[in-house]
């Protein structure tokens, strides 16, 4: 896994999975104080401290962790195949859907990494098949895996709301109270334990590592609500159609296909639950809205990572408007017209040039993207190995650092610190404010010494993944020739500098 700790948050797991196997605490041991993990909840923290538990030395673990986090590809495709099946859909349509799920390109990423979603994927289907079962006692397992989805990500919320109408509309009070029964006591529990062992301070760092909630108060302001909805909504809607159709052109024309393609799915999911409020796609449904209308306002844009959990409802959204249209376009065959024939024609082409884009799309993802972004990883790691040792072997274990992947270097050298990519405020990105963007980046000798770290590492490829790469460039070369900063240490790309 040379990819680990790439999306921080993965880190921050892996650091809160070794402090649980450690210590028995549940703390976030890469920051400096060591403040309890009151930001993510435990239960995929602790999935990973297996990993820890059998094998206490980093890098040798991951291979352990790479297969807690890869059992979780089967396990929610069979999880989805058992819910297709309650939706009554026919075996070949089954297998066709599954086969979108199990080779897709985002979920053999999110089943190679550390990352929550795709366990929080199929804790969801797994949730979503024990509902319809008539047994009581299956509305306890219900909750009870609802309350462990919820333990995953906090998102999971939405699952409540999600049993107690489909109960409800189907009168099973019983059924509700002992879903809910199931489920309360995870929320509760999480809630009073956070509010109990939260770090007191309202600086950025604390806020942003230990208080999810907090953080977001701190930084929103209504009057510029409207930009966070809007490129949300955008978001959203991307991310959704980017599953099906990868954005590896990132041009105009496959955005608008991917969101039509997006808008589809979301038209199918709407028919089929207007369609019968009993079946099996309405609990979903109702999450899905709670979890889109958490998403609208929230400060970091969504994309196809935040949209995996919507995936499987909205894949049969997708199946379902694509067969509606094949069967209005077999009526168009049927008439007499030549004329009706020839668009019917065109129609069917273009289906069939959109749907071989796709699947051309995914399988160069699949035979090129992948290879490629764990090939890099890998490199990084190597090349950037010189200054690891030579920070273990030359800086005190007590060295502060400032840095892009804070849990990263903790776990290669055993220094702690923070990170400033994730604190800085996204509001720029929304505001398409790129000036000012750079110039919080490099701020970072004087954020550094706010915090009282003594230390900064520098890659080149550091903060790279968002934002273009020519304000990269602009930002690594205002930091590399910055006064407030004495090199130390410089090898290949990564460069160990003082802070003054």
């Amino acid at each position: 896994m040379p990819h680990a700790s790439e999306y921080h948050d993965d880190g921050i797991y892996y650091v809160s999975a070794k402090s649980l196997a450690g210590s028995g605490k549940f703390a976030i041991e890469s920051l400096p104080a060591t403040p309890a993990q009151t930001k993510y909840p435990p239960f995929w923290p602790a999935i990973l401290s297996i990993a820890w538990a059998i094998e206490p030395r980093y890098p040798d673990n991951l291979p352990v962790a790479m297969l807690l986090c890869w059992l979780w590809i089967p396990l929610s495709l069979v999880a989805y195949l058992g819910w297709l099946r309650q939706a009554g859909l026919p075996p070949r349509v089954r297998l066709l859907i599954g086969v979108l799920w199990a080779v897709n390109p985002y979920i053999l990423l999110f089943g190679t990494g550390m990352l929550s979603e795709l366990p929080f994927t199929g804790l969801l289907l797994f949730t979503f098949l024990c509902l319809p079962r008539e047994r009581p006692h299956w509305a306890v397992v219900a909750g009870l895996l609802a309350g462990c989805t919820f333990l995953t990500r906090t998102a999971g919320i939405g699952l409540l709301p999600a049993g107690l109408i489909y109960f409800g509309l189907r009168g099973r009070w019983k059924k509700a109270g002992l879903f809910a029964a199931g489920m309360l006591p995870a929320i509760l529990g999480w809630g009073i334990w956070s509010v109990l062992n939260r770090a007191t301070g309202t600086d950025a760092v604390t806020l942003y590592y230990t208080n999810y909630f907090g953080y977001y108060l701190s930084i929103f302001q209504w009057s510029e609500a409207h930009l966070y909805a809007w490129k949300n909504l955008d978001g959203m809607i991307h991310g959704l159609g980017a599953l099906l159709l990868p954005d590896t052109s990132h041009s105009l024309l496959d955005k608008v296909l991917a969101e039509t393609l997006a808008i589809a799915g979301l038209i199918g999911v709407v028919r089929l639950v207007k369609a019968n409020r009993e079946s099996v796609y309405v609990p979903y449904a109702v999450f899905a809205v709670v979890n889109v209308v958490m998403l609208i306002l929230w400060h970091f844009p969504p994309n196809e990572r935040l949209m995996l959990p919507l995936a499987p409802l909205w894949l049969v959204g997708v199946y379902s408007e694509m067969k509606r249209l094949v069967e209005n376009i077999g009526k168009v065959f049927k008439k007499p017209e030549m004329s009706q024939k020839v668009a019917g024609g065109v129609i069917v082409g273009l289906l069939a040039a959109f749907f071989m884009l796709c699947a051309a799309r995914q399988w160069e993802l699949l035979t090129d993207g992948l290879p490629r972004f764990y090939r890099d990883h890998a490199s990084r790691l190597e090349r950037s190995e010189p200054a690891m040792a030579w920070i273990r072997g030359n800086l005190p274990p007590g060295a502060l650092f400032l840095s892009e992947n804070d849990p990263l270097l903790y776990l290669r050298t055993g220094r702690r610190g923070s990170g400033l990519e994730m604190i800085l405020t996204t509001i720029h990105w929304y505001r398409e404010d790129h000036a000012a963007r750079t110039a919080d980046h490099a701020a970072a000798p004087a954020y550094a010494r706010r915090y009282g770290l003594e230390y900064f590492l520098l890659n080149e490829w550091d903060y790279a993944r968002d934002m273009p790469a020519e304000e990269q460039v602009k930002l690594l070369r205002a930091l590399r020739s910055d006064a407030r900063l004495e090199k130390l240490f410089e090898s290949g790309p990564t460069a160990v500098y003082r802070i003054r």
